[in-house]
């Protein structure tokens, strides 16, 4: 039996009444509840400006407050890191990304994006829905094979369709292992997440560049929804960037494959260009096709176009391309773009009056009015060159009228050994008596 000595009881904890207590003698922990449960590496320096105990310095030290860690709960450093890995194939990233605008040709909204963590090779496929991932998947590791990469390992987010179902069926039929990052946790698929973002803005800046979207874009908003074509478009363009791998410049096509790519096939995006008209309507029918640029074709030697006004996209080899002329979706003759407005109308021709002075120099007297025209108004003289018949010579002047004869003073039309030609218009020329 244990006697213990008659004694006061003792609260457990300390009791104050109002203002009549010790300051000095108040534990850390007393002082973190009180001031907002704050950081006790700040609370410690409260003396040293205010007036407060010198033993709440000592006093406030880490505490281990259990209210801070249920209420503010955060996320914690994670020292995890990609693997070193040695060749292409050793690790590809995935995930999936999806634009609120649809896209032009088939309204597919979703991308399933990889990425090589040796080579930094990107390459993204379109989908119709999130079932579609396994039939990508299967694509992406079949073209990879045919350039002689045969992947090892895939990690990517916890998204069921990149790993569970078909997806991992398709991932054990090629021999890859798949492992994931936690849920809720995109930094441990960091290397993909930054590549979405690298994708989104080379699109963004190649749609306003070819005047798709941005002040030189048409009211409709039309041109955001090629936004798969500038992103396919810049993702191939990204193959032949050059970057410095331990110490040397190098490429993602070069270090995926081993080969040297060729980037002279690559032209602006939205550029201005025509090609050839295979199938025209007549004889006398345009053989060019106005188009814009929208990429390289990965499966065929050709550029892939886009018909102006038809909106008709197409692939072709034969293309003359416009430099520097990026007219937006508008026709160009028709409206242009923002910097480059449609080509002036050519300005018709008219009698110089009595003095007014020629571009070569000479002078024309008064001409009398051409009598009255029965027919349909005539037209402007067509351009002759100094080798071209006359209207005269041809038999046919093609003009209606006086065939674009300019009538002397006397109102009688000249020989045609008798006339000399005066330019009248910068487009037009015209006969004139001689002096």
């Amino acid at each position: 039996m244990l006697v213990v000595p008659d004694a006061r009881a003792q609260p457990a904890f300390p009791i104050s009444h109002g203002h009549i207590q010790n300051d000095a003698t108040r534990t850390g922990e007393n002082v973190h509840q009180t001031f907002n449960h704050r950081d006790p590496e700040v609370l410690r320096h409260m003396p040293e400006c205010m007036h407060a105990p010198e033993s709440w310095s000592s006093a406030v030290k880490s505490i281990d407050c259990h209210d801070c860690l249920e209420a503010n709960a955060q996320r914690v450093p994670v020292k995890g890191h990609v693997p070193d890995v040695q060749a292409p194939g050793d690790l590809m990233s995935m995930d999936g990304w999806e634009n609120a605008v649809p896209h032009i040709h088939g309204g597919q909204r979703k991308v399933l994006g990889t990425y090589d963590a040796y080579s930094h090779m990107n390459r993204t496929y379109l989908m119709h829905s999130k079932s579609d991932a396994a039939a990508c998947i299967e694509s992406h590791l079949a073209w990879n094979n045919s350039l002689g990469v045969r992947y090892k390992r895939c990690h990517t987010d916890n998204a069921p369709d990149l790993c569970k179902g078909d997806a991992a069926a398709t991932f054990r039929r090629w021999g890859v292992h798949v492992t994931t990052s936690a849920a809720w946790e995109p930094r441990q698929n960091g290397q993909m997440e930054r590549r979405w973002r690298q994708h989104a803005e080379d699109s963004r800046v190649a749609l306003n560049a070819a005047n798709f979207t941005g002040t030189g874009a048409v009211a409709s908003g039309a041109g955001e929804k090629y936004w798969w074509y500038a992103m396919r478009d810049a993702e191939m363009k990204s193959w032949s960037i050059p970057f410095k791998k331990n110490g040397a410049w190098t490429c993602p096509w070069l270090l995926h494959t081993g080969h040297r790519p060729n980037p002279t096939i690559h032209r602006p995006f939205g550029m201005l260009c025509y090609a050839k008209q295979y199938h025209p309507d007549s004889k006398t029918s345009a053989r060019g096709r106005e188009c814009r640029v929208l990429g390289y074709s990965l499966t065929q030697k050709a550029w892939i176009l886009l018909e102006v006004p038809s909106g008709k996209a197409f692939t072709s080899p034969h293309v003359h391309f416009c430099w520097g002329v990026f007219p937006g979706l508008r026709p160009y003759k028709a409206g242009g773009g923002a910097d480059f407005p449609a080509p002036p109308r050519p300005t018709p021709p008219s009698e110089p009056q009595s003095g007014a002075g020629m571009p070569d120099g000479t002078t024309q007297g008064p001409s009398p009015p051409d009598p009255p025209h029965q027919g349909p108004p005539p037209s402007p003289p067509r351009p002759l060159s100094p080798d071209s018949p006359s209207d005269e010579d041809s038999g046919d002047d093609g003009q209606g009228g006086n065939g674009g004869i300019v009538q002397g003073g006397n109102g009688a039309n000249a020989p045609i050994s008798q006339r000399q030609r005066v330019l009248t218009a910068p487009t037009a020329l015209a006969y004139a008596p001689a002096a």
